[in-house]
């Protein structure tokens, strides 16, 4: 089964602000990044249920490969909504607490 995946409106500003850091350093680390995310997106379409729930046992998250980020997403029927991206560095449940209210 193939599941549609919709990113949050920050999720898109969130991507574009780590391509844009990374750009600052390297034109093709700024290209690697974008690809790993979007493989990582891909990923998400194919097998969510694949990786790691977090604390809450509602979220799950997918680390970007090669890069300290992941993106955190709920899975929904059919469809994966992706609704943030963050350091991997940075508390889970700080991020959570931010979507959940």
């Amino acid at each position: 089964m193939r599941y549609k995946v919709f990113k949050y409106a920050s999720v898109n500003d969130e991507i574009e602000e780590v391509i844009k850091y990374y750009e600052s350093v390297s034109d093709s680390l700024g290209k690697r990044v974008e690809d790993e995310i979007l493989k990582a997106l891909y990923k998400l379409e194919n097998n969510p249920n694949h990786y790691f729930n977090l604390a809450d046992n509602i979220h799950r998250r997918i680390l970007v490969n090669g890069f300290p980020y992941m993106l955190v997403y709920t899975i929904e029927s059919d469809t994966v909504l992706v609704k943030i991206l963050f350091p991997q560095r940075d508390d889970p449940a700080k991020h959570l607490q931010k979507l959940t209210g």
